[in-house]
């Protein structure tokens, strides 16, 4: 017989396995692995490291700075290498042996793999040193670079490779936690931008039985926070759909949930991958990666809502007048039965209001009128042409409606208490760009 098989990331890819992210939890002789989390001899002496940078600052390690994706909990009681010692291991239950080394074979395929396994990809030890708009990456530098008394002068410890890497490293990595593996570049615009790295396809899909129908069932992998401060959060046990393709429609007016495959704005315009910082340069990956839905690889430039902008999913489309710009992309609401239309929905819900005013304003007339007084027709107020109205209020607000917005909503409303009542934009793309409508009192 032949030499066993091992896989990444089954395996380690170097001697001391600090890459290491699978799921071996026992050690050498067996003993079961605790929880990282829980620290249950306090901090060790290797993990006590207070750094200088070139600039004179100072920095204290914390414990778990040393962990890849800068967190603990992620690493449940499986088999690490966070301190740099000469292989994996863990903490045991032993008073006088607290730790014990994990018997964590060297992967076949030595070759650093160029994918990552988490979304954040701390673990990521490829060689890749070109950003996602094809910027060549800088050197780190001594910025990121530490000298330990008595140890040498490394990378600090939140670089999976920091200590078997010289001076000139400019690959890829995630040293600070952010969204994605990512590096320094040359730009005008901006001085760094995440890396297309996909993720390594370990694992096969599963499909549910026939019955499992959307939003019964899920697409991805749902999970809770829970009591247990020792656990903090677990998965859900919620069976998998039938049918993996995401619906191309939203259950909520925000879209939150909304995982399909749309990638160009409600104008038209292609959508700008998120992990891009061109044409528009952004922070939405940083500030709010644990709101998208599902992963975000180098390849995602699909709608979403991440930070639960106004009317529905959206996404960076073409840059104009040094704006960053965004639009909302044609995601419909989900029928509630099969054939199903429904014009005017509230919460969701569809409704049937009245096509007359009660007041002069008109601030919750809800009717389809989509035509102004002097018979031009109105443009979507989703849609950014032809009148660009990103600026406006009534863009994000939803407050500033009576009902929900959808792709094909173009009726009279009053977001901004026009005095003569409700109105719209000019969709003929004339003057006037907005004009009130002959909406009958009631």
């Amino acid at each position: 017989m032949g030499e066993p098989l091992h896989k990444y990331p089954e395996c380690r890819l170097t001697k001391k396995g600090r890459e290491y992210i699978g799921k071996i939890s026992k050690t050498e002789s067996g003993k079961e692995c605790l929880r990282w989390d829980t620290q249950p001899y306090g901090t060790p002496k290797d993990f006590l490291i207070n750094v200088t940078f070139s600039d004179g600052s100072l920095k204290n390690v914390t414990y778990s700075d040393h962990f890849s994706n800068l967190d603990t909990w992620s690493h449940k009681n499986y088999c690490r290498n966070p301190s740099g010692r000469e292989r994996p291991w863990c903490f045991v239950m032993d008073n006088h042996v607290p730790w014990e080394y994990c018997d964590i074979p060297t992967c076949t395929d030595m070759d650093p793999p160029k994918c990552k396994i988490t979304q954040q990809g701390g673990e990521y030890i490829g060689r890749k040193n070109v950003s996602h708009s094809g910027f060549p990456c800088k050197p780190w530098g001594k910025n990121w670079t530490t000298t330990i008394s008595g140890i040498g002068t490394f990378f600090i410890p939140a670089f999976p490779d920091y200590r078997e890497t010289g001076e000139t490293h400019n690959f890829c990595r995630n040293p600070d936690g952010d969204g994605a593996p990512w590096c320094f570049v040359e730009s005008r615009t901006f001085n760094y931008e995440y890396c297309e790295i996909p993720f390594c396809e370990i694992q096969e899909v599963q499909v549910g039985p026939k019955g499992n129908v959307y939003p019964e069932c899920r697409l991805e992998k749902p999970w809770c926070f829970v009591s247990d401060p020792d656990i903090k959060w677990e998965y859900c046990d919620i069976p998998f759909c039938h049918n993996l393709e995401p619906p191309e429609c939203k259950l909520t007016p925000s879209g939150g949930e909304y995982v399909g495959r749309l990638n160009t704005t409600i104008s038209g315009f292609p959508c700008q991958h998120w992990l891009a910082q061109f044409p528009n340069d952004h922070d939405s990956v940083w500030k709010s990666l644990s709101a998208f839905p599902d992963e975000v690889d180098g390849s995602h430039n699909f709608c979403r809502n991440p930070d639960a902008k106004g009317h529905g999913p959206w996404c960076f489309s073409r840059k104009s007048y040094d704006r960053d710009v965004w639009e909302y992309c044609d995601v419909p609401f989900c029928p509630r039965t099969e054939g199903e239309r429904c014009d005017i929905r509230v919460s969701g819900n569809c409704m049937s209001p009245l096509e007359c005013r009660n007041n002069q304003r008109g601030r919750k007339y809800m009717g389809t009128k989509n035509v102004t007084k002097s018979g031009y027709p109105c443009q979507l107020w989703m849609s950014l042409s032809p009148n660009y109205i990103l600026e406006a209020n009534e863009y994000i607000k939803t407050k500033s409606f009576p009902d929900d917005l959808h792709p094909s909503h173009n009726f009279c409303r009053n977001p901004d208490a026009n005095p003569g009542g409700p109105w719209c934009y000019n969709g003929a793309g004339t003057d006037p760009d907005r004009e009130e409508c002959d909406i009958q009192s009631c």
